[in-house]
This record gives structure tokens, C-alpha cells and sequence, in this order.
């Protein structure tokens, strides 16, 4: 894939549902919004089932909003390198959130590799959220997650990345 999806509004994955193989080279996806106000889905603009396996290289995920992960929702395994996540929304994970099926718990495995993710909004959580007791996430060479903020100050795991129950990795 290497298109704009733009200003969709869909169930889970407002713009695409991810069962199988996903690969994304430059893409965008812009605006798009998994459910409504009043029936909140998750993914704005992508949703990974537990045997998803995704990667996306060098695209950007602008002003996608859920009601978890803003732009990605993910219980599979997924790669992102040189991709800029900005202006996305959720209640939980502003621009993703990661987390194991409890029909197979070791999943929500992800890579970061020179992402960039800024100006993200959240009501609870960080930019990144791993809500995962076996899922792991790696960060690789140059993440940035400047400037992504929770709409609720002082909540005690706001911030950049948020982290219950899981692994991290940071690999120069």
C-alpha cells in the first residue's frame, strides 16, 4: 500500500481491519475515526487482529481519532520505521495502543524504528500504551514522541509512553 485513506468512519479500524498481512510503504492515513462519539471503537485508522502481522515503513498518521489507539489499535505483531504519527486522539494510547489477546497472550509485539509521534491527545494514557502482560515493545535507533499530551493532568501514567504489565526494549 502506498495511497492517502482519508475520512472514513468505520467500526474497528475506521479506515482498514487487519486479519492476515499488512505492508505499507509511504502511505497516509488521514482523518479517519473508528466509531462514533457514543460508540467508540478502536484503531482510528487500523485494527491488527491477534494473527495480524503488519509493517509499515516511511508513512504518516495524521488526525485519526478511537476510543483506544488513536491511529493504531494492535493485539498482532507490528513493525513501524520512519513514520510520523501526529494529531491523532484516543481515550487510551493518543497514537497507538498495544495489547495481548486473551485468547493468545503473546501477542502485541512491536517494533519502533525512527518514528516520530508529537502533538498526540489522550484522556488517560501515554502516546504509546502497551497493555500487555506478555507483549513486548522494542524501541530502535530514533524515537522522538515529543509534545503528545493527556486532556486529565496529573494522572500518574500519563505521558509519553505508558507501560502496564509488559516488556520494554530500547535498542540503540
Amino acid at each position: 500500500f502506498d495511497g492517502i485513506i482519508e475520512n472514513n468512519n468505520g467500526g474497528s479500524g475506521g479506515a482498514i481491519l487487519i486479519n492476515g498481512e499488512f505492508k505499507m510503504y509511504g502511505g497516509q492515513f488521514v482523518g479517519n475515526r473508528a466509531g462514533t462519539a457514543e460508540s467508540g471503537k478502536n484503531g482510528g485508522a487500523l485494527y491488527l487482529n491477534k494473527d495480524a502481522v503488519a509493517t509499515i515503513t516511511g508513512g504518516a498518521f495524521l488526525n485519526n481519532s478511537a476510543k483506544s489507539g488513536g491511529a493504531i489499535y494492535s493485539m498482532g505483531h507490528i513493525t513501524v520505521k520512519d513514520t510520523v504519527f501526529t494529531g491523532n486522539t484516543a481515550d487510551e494510547g493518543g497514537a497507538m495502543l498495544l495489547r495481548s489477546s486473551s485468547t493468545a497472550p503473546n501477542t502485541s509485539n512491536a517494533v519502533l524504528q525512527d518514528v516520530t509521534i508529537t502533538g498526540n491527545t489522550t484522556e488517560d494514557t501515554g502516546a504509546v500504551y502497551l497493555l500487555s502482560s506478555l507483549g513486548s515493545l522494542t524501541l530502535k535507533g530514533n524515537v522522538q514522541i515529543p509534545g503528545s499530551t493527556g486532556k486529565n493532568p496529573g494522572r500518574p501514567h500519563e505521558g509519553a509512553v505508558s507501560l502496564l504489565h509488559k516488556q520494554f526494549y530500547h535498542d540503540h
